[in-house]
């Protein structure tokens, strides 16, 4: 089948596994075969057939992994089946590559596939498209496989309003400049009393001050971090042996690992669309736990997760930051970490809420609804999220813009 495409549209964001986990890729079914129209054209029609259930034909010589994205951005050929009706839904879903790319095209053989919007989804999972598990399993899967998560949402902004109490701390300050200048100039007992009353007032705003500290750090413009995190693995994967694994726990420490889990072996949570601030101080991601299936966004701090693995794990406990540092980095480490993940940091609410523990007491903020809109995320995690949240900026550049115009107001 013969297709044309401009190969412009608004850019997508999208999530791929580190290149230490294999990542598989979606059932041929699911698959739509792109052939190059080149010479070799005949070839790759007749070797794409075997892997994917439609082969399209694109209008230029070559094909990169960038032309792979634009076509998956704009939807591309994603209207009719193979047989010539209409698919449900016309998304393309994420498009899978070759690696390395290129290998075989001397061939003729494909190197880019889209994934339509009808392909199959995981059954527990049901916003996810489906991986076909013997390609977790026999090592020889040489394709990486690209999630579609967002479309021109490269950027987004994590603002609080100014809270009310910094007018008044600034406005108590100055009062009290004031009486200090004039109880100077009198011994009026009634101007000490004033003095000392607005002194207290201004102590217990200062203390509001330093409490809100924690959100004025994780405030910012943060930018699309395209990593898959991987929250199951196939059971006997040849990269990752579960079974070496389980020797570092102790009996009961890995647990709901069996009756519907039997294929996988199962993170307690999954995160997804990461988030980060430029200088990786801090993260924005979704976290979905998996004993309730309850989904949230969460902020946290790079400190938060050096502070989770020091209570997690026995062993880092009065390790200096510096060697808790150097275990995150040890792949034996995140191994084990596989089992333990949590929904760290604070969570934002559907009313665009946060709550946090400041010294045994709870400081609740509502972020900027000019920024978040925290009812974008569905309450049932089986139901995908807009491709376009609110809030969402192409770059961070005019994420930033909008920042500073924010706060000239």
């Amino acid at each position: 089948l013969g297709a044309t495409s401009s190969m412009s549209s608004q850019r997508c964001q999208y999530s791929a596994a580190p290149s230490a986990v294999e990542s598989g890729r979606p059932y041929h079914e699911s698959l739509v075969a792109l052939c190059p129209n080149n010479s070799l054209l005949v070839k790759c029609i007749n070797e794409a057939k075997s892997s994917a259930g439609l082969v399209l034909v694109v209008q230029t010589d070559a094909l990169s992994v960038a032309n792979c994205e634009s076509l998956c951005n704009e939807n591309f050929g994603m209207d009719l089946d193979g047989e010539g009706n209409y698919r449900k839904s016309k998304l393309c879903r994420g498009y899978v590559v070759r690696q390395p790319f290129n290998e075989g095209v001397q061939e003729g053989k494909a190197q880019c596939w889209l994934i339509h919007g009808d392909a199959r989804s995981s059954k527990t999972f049901k916003t996810e498209v489906k991986i076909e598990r013997s390609t977790l399993l026999d090592g020889r899967n040489n394709k990486i496989t690209h999630h579609k998560e967002f479309c021109g949402c490269e950027a987004r902004v994590v603002h609080f309003p100014r809270p009310a109490f910094r007018t008044e701390l600034a406005l108590q300050r100055h009062k009290l400049a004031q009486l200090k200048k004039e109880y100077n100039e009198t011994d009026d007992l009634d101007k000490k009393l004033e003095k000392d009353n607005v002194k207290k007032k201004v102590q217990e705003l200062e203390l509001q001050e330093v409490n809100s500290q924690r959100l004025k750090t994780l405030e910012g413009v943060y930018d699309w971090l395209p990593i898959r995190v991987p929250h199951r693995i196939a059971k006997k994967q040849e990269r990752i042996l579960p079974g070496v694994l389980a020797k570092f726990f102790k009996p009961g420490l890995i647990r709901n690992q069996a009756g519907s889990w039997k294929n996988y072996w199962n993170a307690p949570v999954r995160m997804s669309k990461i988030y980060k601030k430029a200088d990786l101080s801090a993260f924005l991601y979704l976290c979905l736990d998996k004993s309730s299936m309850e989904e949230n966004w969460y902020l946290t701090k790079r400190d938060d997760m050096i502070t989770w693995a020091g209570k997690t794990f026995r062993h880092l406990q009065n390790q200096s930051e510096e060697n808790i540092n150097d275990e995150l980095s040890n792949i034996k480490f995140l191994e084990k970490a596989f089992f333990r993940m949590e929904c760290t940091g604070t969570k934002i609410g559907r009313d665009n809420k946060v709550t946090y523990q400041v010294k045994g007491k709870s400081i609740s903020e509502t972020m900027d609804r000019k920024f978040w809109h925290g009812e974008d995320l569905p309450t049932d995690s089986s139901l995908p999220m807009p491709l376009e949240p609110f809030g969402c900026y192409l770059n961070a550049k005019k994420a930033q813009d909008a920042v500073e115009e924010q706060v000239q107001k």
